[in-house]
């Protein structure tokens, strides 16, 4: 009798849990979160951008990925003096910039010309869209300034190829080889019209209306669920003023985060009850959806980071270990 009770109050905890979930969708709190955020962010686009990163450099401010897709491992002297070869062909790929004119500077600082000079001039193929243009490279290291149409940008996102006759240096290991992008990859945005923001950045605020659901689905209240959320709501406009490019290769992430964040606080808003009422450990009403919701949000810092793009692989018996402390109550891990 008291197995089939049991199943029936699991059943109507089931139930209840999916009932609260849609009237969630629908609440007028949810959608000011997502849309805000959406304006917001579309207001942040509008500023003239700026941007830099470092060919040749893996990690901090600085850093070329995920920008730099399919050159080869980078090289350096120092800090200073660092660089990426491509092979016969390779992109830089910076999105969230809307569709505006810009300017590119970037340096080749290496290249067949210079290895073997006694052969036939070099020229490199550049193709960011709209057409392709054939640039012949310099005999010795050299910047190159590029104007990029706002027709090349229609998605918002620039996506520059390279392309150029392959080659072999005696004594690499690789093959083919290209050219070689290094040091600083400035670009500068052109004119001051309206800017048609990047798609990919709606996913931020679709990620925040998963967030809010997740968070609701922890049973917490609607108004503290909008104080949780508002806080990185109003964090990705600022972080888009200085690293819009990034928080666009994010996009995509932002939703799949929100659905596993989601996904774990509806199993553990299930199973958290359950597993105190079976080693009778007190838990007040008042404390239980907050700690369904360090649950939820630990499970899905931990699990989820990992997917954003070229971000550090790290070690995923290290997060299993954190997040099994976190469970057994030792929030603050020492490290």
């Amino acid at each position: 009798m008291d197995r089939i009770n049991g199943r029936r109050s699991t059943g109507a905890s089931v139930i209840t849990g999916l009932v609260r979930l849609i009237v969630a969708i629908t609440d007028w709190r949810m959608f000011l979160i997502v849309f805000g955020s959406a304006a917001l962010l579309a207001l942040a686009a509008q500023r003239p951008l700026l941007y830099r990163f470092q060919a040749g450099v893996e990690w901090g401010d600085a850093s070329d990925l995920p920008f730099m897709q399919g050159f080869y491992p980078p090289e350096s002297v120092d800090q200073a003096n660092t660089w990426r070869w491509s092979p016969e062909s390779a992109q830089i790929t910076v999105p969230g910039i809307g569709q505006r004119p810009l300017a590119v500077d970037l340096a080749i600082v290496s290249h067949r010309g210079i290895w073997q000079p006694q052969r036939t001039p070099v020229t490199m193929t550049l193709n960011a869209g709209a057409g392709s243009v054939v640039i012949p490279l310099r005999s010795a290291p050299a910047r190159y300034k590029l104007y990029v149409p706002s027709s090349a940008l229609r998605d918002g996102v620039l996506r520059l190829g390279l392309r150029s006759e392959p080659w072999s240096n005696p004594g690499d290991p690789r093959s083919p080889l290209g050219v070689a992008v290094g040091g600083s990859l400035t670009v500068r945005s052109l004119g001051s019209a309206p800017v048609w923001p990047d798609f990919q950045l709606l996913g931020w605020p679709l990620g925040l209306g998963l967030l809010w659901l997740a968070v609701r689905a922890s049973k917490l209240g609607p108004w503290p669920t909008t104080a949780v959320v508002a806080g990185p709501a109003l964090v990705l406009p600022l972080a888009a003023l200085f690293e819009i490019p990034r928080l666009a290769f994010g996009g995509r992430w932002a939703v799949e985060s929100g659905l596993i964040t989601l996904a774990a606080a509806l199993i553990f808003a299930w199973l958290t009850p359950m597993i105190l009422r079976r080693f009778a450990v007190p838990a007040p009403a008042r404390l239980l959806p907050w700690l369904v919701l360090i649950l939820s949000l630990s499970f899905g810092l931990k699990y989820t980071g990992q997917l954003y793009p070229d971000a550090m692989p790290g070690d995923l018996q290290l997060h299993i270990n954190r997040f099994n402390l976190t469970a057994l109550g030792d929030i603050y891990i020492r490290a």
